[in-house]
């Protein structure tokens, strides 16, 4: 006797009713493509109240789409099992719902849907902080000026400035690290992080790119403080380090 496991995709609040038949389409070929394995994987039927998908998965490879779709929602699963997850959430989000993957009585998968979008939105707002990159162009013709700042790993930044801030910093233009210091507006991602939008600074710094090695000489030409006598000065930092701070 065959004891196939039933899943379902529900679509919360929202009746079969009021989605449109190409709608319903594109969510059954997301769950189908969640699932995995279509020679195994039968549609069922369409439950009403909230709008629930009903998939059957043969009972022999059961345990194998289980695990897919465990793997899938840590982020770390087949490809095409995380892209469809990603694509349900989006289809919910355009339907202002929420949705989750069952399985039998049990949630496997939340998907969050709208929320993801609403959270998405939220800010921009002000924070004051600071920006650490190398100064590639500065300009404008107004009052202000704007720098724009290498920040790393291919990304750049555009940082408002004044004309005096501007002019002090034009002798940098393509040289050393430099700390910009001021107010950045933000705004959180769909996956929790913050975008810095824009920044504009009041003040800056030049940061000290020298190498470890050249540091290290330069402290032991610092008189009365017995950095010349030492032959480990990295362990004597750390350990003075531990000796005011009992907590380090």
């Amino acid at each position: 006797m065959s004891h196939d496991q039933e899943y379902r995709f529900v679509i919360d609040h929202r009746h079969p009713t009021e989605l449109p038949m190409k709608r319903l389409a594109e969510y059954m070929k997301w769950f189908a493509q969640l699932l995995g394995e279509p020679s195994d994987v039968h549609f069922d039927h369409v439950e009403i109240g909230s709008t629930s998908l009903v998939a059957l998965v043969a009972e022999r490879i059961e345990p194998k789409v289980y695990k897919r779709l465990l793997t899938a929602k840590n982020g770390d699963g087949p490809p095409d099992a995380t892209r469809a997850i990603e694509e349900l959430d989006t289809l919910l989000a355009d339907n202002n719902s929420t949705g989750q993957l069952r399985r039998g009585d049990a949630q496997i998968i939340p998907f969050k849907g709208i929320e993801n979008t609403r959270q998405q939105t939220y800010g921009p707002l002000n924070q004051d902080g600071a920006v650490d990159g190398i100064l590639i162009r500065i300009g404008g013709k107004d009052q202000t000026a704007h720098a724009n700042i290498d920040v790393g790993d291919g990304a750049t930044i555009s940082c408002e400035v004044s004309r005096d801030l501007a002019r002090d910093l034009a002798q940098y233009l393509y040289g050393p690290t430099i700390r910009f210091s001021g107010t950045g507006r933000y705004r959180r991602t769909r996956d929790g992080n913050w975008d810095l939008l824009s920044f504009r600074a009041g003040s800056f710094r030049v940061l000290d790119d020298a190498p470890l090695s050249v540091v290290t000489v330069k402290l032991r030409l610092v008189s009365g403080q017995g950095w010349n006598e030492t032959t480990q000065p990295l362990r004597d930092i750390a350990d003075q380090r531990t000796d005011e701070d009992p907590a380090a």
